[in-house]
This record gives structure tokens, C-alpha cells and sequence, in this order.
């Protein structure tokens, strides 16, 4: 699912007409897989991804504000989801 959730985050930030970095739109992307497979309670890889692109805590910290939007947008998604469900 980490690689599913990266994938949701591309496509949340593309639309959003950010224009970055490969290593920046890595970090975070796979920033956003990180919160949202941790709040769902699931294991991740994003520590080695996140290696790949040498994200260091300033630049995580550089592209918090995005991730954490990108992110609520993702959670949200499928919790209204699974409440409709239920």
C-alpha cells in the first residue's frame, strides 16, 4: 500500500500545478505515503525511500506544510469511504 499511497500523492500534488524537483517531489510524496500508511496503522518503506532522495530532517521539514494537506486529503478520502460503507 506505501507504493499505492506515493502513487495518490503524485497525482494530489500534479494537480495542485506544482512544478519541482525530482527530489522534492519525492520527498514529498513519499512523505504523504509515510502519515498516511502510519495513521492507518500499516507498515512502510518510506525511511529507505526517502534515503534514496537524501531527505534530511530540514528538507522534510521544507515540504511539511504540503505533505500535511496532501496527506489530510488522502485520509479523508477513505474515511468517508469506509463510512459509507459502514
Amino acid at each position: 500500500m506505501n507504493h499505492a499511497y506515493c502513487e495518490m500523492a503524485h497525482e494530489i500534488l500534479l494537480h495542485k500545478g506544482q512544478k519541482l524537483s525530482r527530489q522534492n517531489s519525492e520527498i514529498q510524496a513519499e512523505g504523504v505515503a509515510y502519515v498516511v500508511t502510519k495513521h492507518f496503522g500499516m507498515k512502510n518503506k518510506s525511511f529507505n525511500y526517502l534515503a534514496l532522495y537524501n531527505a534530511d530532517y530540514k528538507k522534510i521539514m521544507e515540504n511539511l506544510k504540503v505533505i500535511a494537506e496532501a496527506s489530510k486529503e488522502i485520509i479523508e478520502f477513505f474515511e468517508r469511504k469506509y463510512k459509507e460503507k459502514a
